[in-house]
């Protein structure tokens, strides 16, 4: 196992407690910029989360985030994953045309990211089961964006990315850019435009 491989092993999903959002690191290496906010969108999974905590005032779900008769929810957790269900909800529609998902391609982004990566590795950084990789990695072989040039079971694997996996993660780059600009550029929500701030200061990319 290569040293960037053990590395994986220690990312945050590797306990399997947080596996949307490890899942999310392999979108973040996918796209090549932790800018584009695939990792927040991942976490976006947890359905309802805008009833918790929720004032007496009602909280309208539209395309821009704003609070009805009544002060906001000072929870940054569920604010946070308030706006990341609208985020991976943009982002899948925009990866539907290429036959993407938001974790498939964090899986495919953990492919390329982490050369000799195995099916455990893979399993730990994406918090699910080795059987649930596989045949994840077996769909991505079918559709000729991965090779799996694993000898026999129990073999170490040698799992990479196709050059036809490689277009797609270029073509899977451009449309989470859009999705960037449209949620978070000069004409987005003022408030999106501050979380992209925030997140791009909190990693340097400021």
């Amino acid at each position: 196992m290569t040293a960037r491989a053990r590395k994986g092993n220690r990312s945050p999903g590797g306990d399997g407690r947080h596996g949307r959002t490890a899942g999310a690191v392999g979108t973040v290496r996918a796209v090549g910029a932790v800018g584009a906010v695939g990792a927040v969108g991942a976490v976006g999974a947890v359905g309802g989360v805008g009833g918790v905590g929720r004032p007496a005032g009602r909280v309208r779900e539209t395309g821009t985030v704003t609070i009805e008769n009544g002060p906001p929810v000072w929870s940054t957790s569920i604010v946070v994953l308030s706006l990341a269900r609208r985020i991976e909800s943009e982002l899948n529609a925009a990866l539907t045309p290429l036959d993407l998902t938001v974790s498939r391609l964090g899986l495919l982004g953990h492919i390329a990211g982490v050369p000799g990566v195995s099916f455990s590795d893979l399993a730990r950084m994406s918090g699910t089961t080795v059987q649930t990789v596989h045949s994840a990695v077996k769909a991505l072989v079918k559709a000729g964006l991965v090779r799996d040039h694993t000898a026999r079971p129990g073999a170490a694997s040698a799992i990479e990315v196709t050059p036809e996996g490689e277009r797609l993660l270029k073509s899977a780059r451009e449309a989470i850019a859009r999705v960037d600009e449209r949620l978070f550029g000069p004409d987005g929500d003022p408030i999106l435009q501050a979380v992209n701030r925030t997140v791009r200061e909190a990693f340097g990319q400021g």
